[in-house]
């Protein structure tokens, strides 16, 4: 049994998936011969995965990185702050090399990996990530070991301990025992507890799990990008007259009646909060040149609970998800360098020492 360390520093904790990203560069041409439709990210089993990539035409350009949504959000808290708190993950991975280096890629990141492994035989999970021109990425996915992770029950001895915030990736949403179980228990501890719902299909393949959830009052903290505001508002039945932006606001405002604060993430567009009080804010990202959108969400979530963990206030958590949003769909792939993370390190802290 995994048993957490107990440390004084405040922590953030992370649930999600572990997952390789088998990042594929493709033609819009070549894309559109798939017949999927851009953007989306659903799960598939291994046999699936295995004929999509033969069916690829990529001319060979295939890259490997550590992924999963919540690992990578908790990979950029854990960049952002180093020693002045502890960032843990928790999930679980196969009995292969993969998983083995999962361990270490953690650590090397700053978070403590509170991983469990499967004796079952599973492979670690793998997500296929097919990446087009325009910089949109659209995501195929076989969890492998990750999917016996059920219960909260399973999860390390202890890792409640000085827990200020529990994040959880939309796709949590497919294990709802697990997920509803670890914010509980978040909650009980006096932990807030953030969820980010991750892509348009887990909300409308998991609606009732993630209704559920925000009426018992699970969620403090919702963020989600332009497409998932949609589907939220298409799922809940909110009419709105005119244009996407009113159908998210609305969508905004039917969520925010469950949670404290909504955040929208928008691309090149700005960024929307709301919150349950009445506040309303935006903000514009900088301009970069997209290379693509592989974890630019993730980074996105990382600089804005970084922000809002350290007390700062709602234009400043938003602020610093830009700065972080916007260096990561300038960089391939979801993985900044060590001289990024030390830029945006010193960006981050000088926009909120300039915002407090």
């Amino acid at each position: 049994m995994t048993v957490v360390s107990r440390s004084a520093k405040t922590c953030i904790v992370g649930l999600g998936d572990p997952i390789v990203d088998v990042l594929v560069k493709l033609s819009a041409r070549n894309f559109g011969q798939l017949g999927l439709q851009r953007g989306g990210s659903v799960s598939l089993p291994t046999s699936e995965i295995d004929d999509l990539l033969a069916q690829v035409t990529d001319d060979g350009h295939r890259t490997s990185v550590h992924g999963g949504s919540a690992a990578n959000v908790l990979k950029g808290l854990g960049n952002l702050a180093l020693q002045q708190r502890s960032a843990r993950f928790m999930g679980m991975v196969g009995l292969d090399d993969a998983g083995r280096h999962f361990h270490e890629h953690f650590k090397q990141q700053h978070v403590d990996p509170l991983l469990l492994t499967s004796t079952s035989g599973k492979a670690t999970a793998t997500c296929v990530c097919l990446l087009t021109p325009d910089g949109e990425r659209t995501m195929r996915t076989h969890l492998g070991a990750s999917s016996e992770l059920e219960s909260v029950g399973q999860l390390p001895e202890g890792w409640t301990h000085n827990c200020r915030l529990l994040h959880c990736e939309g796709y949590c949403l497919y294990k709802l025992e697990l997920t509803r179980g670890a914010m509980r228990a978040a909650k009980q501890s006096g932990a807030e507890v953030s969820l980010d719902t991750a892509s348009f299909e887990v909300v409308r393949n998991c609606w009732q799990s993630l209704l559920s959830l925000l009426q018992e009052g699970l969620v403090d903290l919702l963020l989600c990008n332009e497409d998932e505001a949609l589907a939220v508002a298409e799922m809940a039945g909110v009419t709105c007259q005119g244009s996407d932006l009113g159908r998210m606001l609305a969508a905004q405002q039917f969520l925010l009646q469950h949670c404290k604060v909504c955040v929208v993430s928008r691309g090149s567009k700005s960024c929307l909060v709301c919150t349950r009080n009445g506040e309303h804010l935006s903000c514009d990202p900088p301009e970069v040149t997209v290379v693509d959108t592989v974890g630019a969400g993730d980074c996105f979530a990382a600089g804005f609970l970084h922000a809002y963990i350290g007390g700062a206030s709602l234009q400043a958590c938003a602020v610093c998800g830009c700065i972080l949003g916007s260096e990561a769909v300038s960089t391939a792939g979801a993985e900044l360098s060590l001289g990024q993370w030390e830029k945006m390190r010193q960006t981050i802290a000088k926009k909120l020492t300039e915002l407090a």
